[in-house]
């Protein structure tokens, strides 16, 4: 079955123009309410000790080189949620 090259283009002119339409406005979003951060525990411990030692326009991440250091961080987590 050979497509002749005229419905080929209308085809492929079809497709390309469908790639241009814009997305549908996103559904709105439901409100979330959170607690305020902790005032004690390890974890705020630490993540003040690593706050002072940031100049006021840093931040920072702690890199977990090994898998046991990623499960005791998510350990601690859970205990303390």
């Amino acid at each position: 079955m050979r497509i002749s090259s005229s419905l080929a283009m209308l085809l492929c002119s079809v497709l390309i123009s469908t790639g241009c339409t814009t997305l549908p406005p996103a559904p709105p979003q439901p409100v979330v309410n959170s607690l305020p951060p902790a005032k004690s525990g390890v974890l705020t411990d630490i993540s003040k000790r690593i706050t002072n030692k940031l100049k006021s326009n840093e931040s920072a991440y702690l890199l977990l080189p090994r898998n046991d250091d990623a499960l005791n961080w998510r350990l601690a987590l859970a205990d303390h949620a």
